[in-house]
């Protein structure tokens, strides 16, 4: 699901989508604002679901609940870091340079971020 940068105004938008692969079934739904500040927008929702997570410690697989809370800033032009930001803020940068903010992208990004931390099954617990 693609969502058109120049669409977003200053009225935030609700959306809910859902997405299923082999390896994960989840629901990423929240809201999209356009900001003010640097020509940005702000999305933030949660992302719910299953995800197969394989165990660090035996290599066996198994499924996880999922709840992240994310916030992403949004722009449609190369970011450039504020004078005198030093990188304190709690968010990361996403560059949608096509003109669309593509929400598969974006899931399969934090679940592959997911996948790549350290993970124990119970059995190994």
């Amino acid at each position: 699901m693609t969502i058109p940068f120049s669409h977003l105004g200053p009225v935030p938008k609700h959306f809910e989508y859902s997405l299923k692969e082999d390896d994960f079934n989840v629901t990423f739904s929240g809201d999209i604002v356009r900001t003010k500040l640097y020509e940005m927008a702000t999305l933030s929702g949660e992302i719910t679901g299953r995800v197969t997570l394989e165990c660090d410690l035996c290599a066996e697989s198994y499924e996880e609940e999922l709840h992240e809370t994310v916030t992403f800033r949004l722009t449609d032009t190369p970011h450039k870091r504020p004078e005198g930001d030093m990188g304190e803020q709690d968010y990361d940068i996403i560059e949608v340079l096509d003109g669309n903010v593509d929400l598969d992208e974006i899931i399969i990004s934090e679940i592959n971020a997911i996948k790549y931390d350290y993970h124990k099954c119970e059995a190994c617990q």
